[in-house]
């Protein structure tokens, strides 16, 4: 399978965005709106995941290591043994002079009943589907991306008496702008004063 998110979404792209040490402590038991595939993990048996940032020393590139255990996580001092096994495991292989790893006290639990920063992901997966195609150009959205900006639209009063045509050409050319809450980007376009 094959999973592409806006850095922002998922576990690997908050680590890669924050750059810090980040870890769930059971994603089979996390909603879909927080980890996209905890039906699979739950599959798989699969518990805790921690997310590594890396950084090749010397250069603009790093990447995200994810670790995932069949237990639970308890405790950030399991996070910071299975961080230690991690830098270990590269000193041994002769990499540790080339990549670099956050240090362990940058730890974050991501945990959806205690962390109020993730408020902001919990989204269904038709707006994160929404979302992934109103980051691309309009010309650039393929069959998939235009069904899944359409669907969504649909969960708004604007959108549900509006013939489908007319919705699509709206839909066709949409982008995705984050404001500030409370900016007003126009107020032109209302009815003029003139007869």
């Amino acid at each position: 399978l094959d999973f592409v998110f806006p850095l922002s979404i998922g576990l690997p792209g908050r680590c890669f965005i924050t750059q810090q040490i980040l870890f769930h402590t059971s994603v089979s038991d996390l909603p879909e709106t927080i980890f996209l595939r905890s039906e699979m993990a739950a599959k798989g048996d699969l518990k805790g995941c921690i997310a590594i940032p890396v950084s090749v020393v010397g250069s603009l590139h790093s990447f995200v290591v994810l670790l995932y255990s069949r237990h639970p996580i308890t405790s950030q001092d399991f996070v910071t043994s299975a961080v230690e096994c991690f830098r270990s495991a590269l000193t041994t292989e002769g990499k540790s002079s080339l990549l670099q790893i956050a240090p362990p006290n940058d730890l974050q639990t991501v945990n959806i009943k205690n962390d109020t920063t993730i408020q902001h992901l919990i989204q269904s997966k038709s707006w994160l589907r929404c979302e992934i195609a109103l980051s691309k150009e309009p010309g650039e959205r393929s069959a998939d991306d235009m069904e899944g900006i359409l669907k969504f639209s649909r969960v708004f009063d604007f959108f549900k008496h509006m013939r489908e045509d007319i919705r699509a050409a709206l839909c066709r050319d949409m982008r995705l702008v984050s404001q500030p809450a409370g900016t007003v980007l126009d107020t032109s376009w209302g009815p003029s004063d003139e007869s």
